[in-house]
């Protein structure tokens, strides 16, 4: 096994020497184009016959040699390479088994036969097996380029899968995203659709191509909130709001909406993308909340409501204008928790709480109170 071509020749300091006359004369880009090889091949002299080809055409080197599937395995494990380079025939391995063995552990990896026994039928299978391209031994005058454009193939290659890759865990988190998505282009017009917006408005993708959003519509929507939505998207603004749709059904939901528009390279808005829940559940508790605190406010009652500590969180109307009436130096909070307080106590040890017997103790005066 030879680490570069020092450790093959054992004139190191004469072959550092070397390389960095070399790198002194060559250009930034050249010097970052440093290539790791790893290479399969069982003679010596071919192995530094190849490597002084590919240094005497400016290629920045750092080489390994070895001969067995061991080794192979090994290296590819726990080093960073560039390119292998293999013959096809060798005592201890072939070419095909190593190209193998190389595709089994980095899929990637630039792999280039370089021997001198590689016919034009085997050359076209190893081809066809995943190597990039074969150089034969006797004419090495096409090794640099072949090379260096497997090492930039394979890269372009790996940048494109990682895209696709990319590409399609969006479309999955888009595919099973809990929340309502839908594309338009610049017209409005369908493009695509989720499945959760399938199964909120109950239309089919098929169904609606073509058409648009105001096929969710619903009557009860203020016309006023549509104005105010396009204004803001066709000035390339983010819209977030509210709106009253409609099913296919026809029945009506509020929907939570958030509608970018996208914006190419010459500053065109080319689609619209809109995403949405359904918050008609949220929507139906604050109304109920608001009627309820209406009828709260509206009683000529004391209410008052407690934590589960007994701190005093609400108290209404009525409650903060008696409260003030019986204990005029204290607040409305201070002076109902004082109430309950009181009524707790009492009911706790007597069974019974005396609530005009507590108004007359606190004011001197008699109340007529409920308890």
């Amino acid at each position: 096994m030879w680490h570069s071509r020092s450790a093959a020749t054992g004139s190191a300091s004469t072959s550092q020497q070397w390389t960095t006359e070399r790198s002194d004369t060559m250009s930034p880009d050249d010097q970052s184009n440093h290539w790791n090889v790893l290479m399969l091949e069982d003679n010596e002299d071919d192995a530094l016959l190849i490597i002084n080809h590919l240094e005497t055409h400016g290629c920045d080197i750092s080489w390994t040699r070895i001969e067995t599937e061991p080794d192979l395995r090994k290296h590819l494990a726990n080093d960073e390479w560039d390119v292998v380079l293999s013959d096809y025939s060798m005592p201890l391995f072939d070419g095909v088994s190593a190209l193998r063995v190389v595709r089994e552990l980095d899929p990637d990896m630039p792999f280039v036969f370089v021997s001198g026994t590689l016919g034009e039928k085997a050359a076209v299978a190893a081809i066809k097996g995943g190597a990039q391209d074969y150089v034969v031994k006797h004419d090495l005058s096409r090794l640099a380029p072949v090379v260096e454009r497997a090492i930039a193939d394979q890269a372009l290659q790996k940048r494109h899968r990682l895209a696709q890759d990319v590409l399609r865990k969006l479309s999955q988190a888009v595919e099973q995203a809990a929340d309502s998505i839908f594309i338009t282009n610049c017209q409005g017009e369908f493009e695509y659709v989720n499945p959760a917006f399938e199964k909120m408005t109950g239309y089919r993708a098929e169904a609606i191509a073509g058409r648009t959003p105001s096929v969710l519509k619903a009557t009860q929507q203020n016309p006023a909130a549509y104005s105010e939505l396009w204004e803001t998207v066709l000035g390339k603004q983010t819209y977030r709001g509210t709106l009253v749709n409609r099913k296919h059904d026809g029945a009506t939901f509020y929907e939570e909406k958030v509608i970018t528009p996208l914006v190419n390279q010459a500053g065109q808005i080319t689609h619209f993308v809109s995403t949405g829940r359904d918050i008609s559940d949220r929507v139906k508790a604050d109304e109920d909340r608001a009627r309820l605190n209406a009828i709260l406010e509206a009683t000529t009652d004391i209410v008052a409501i407690a934590d589960a500590t007994g701190a005093v969180i609400y108290v209404n109307k009525a409650g903060h204008s008696l409260l003030a009436e019986i204990k005029p130096d204290s607040s409305a909070t201070q002076a109902a928790g004082e109430l309950i307080g009181n009524a707790l106590g009492q009911a706790e040890k007597h069974g019974v709480w005396g609530a005009s017997r507590y108004c007359r103790a606190v004011t001197a005066r008699p109340y007529t109170c409920t308890r």
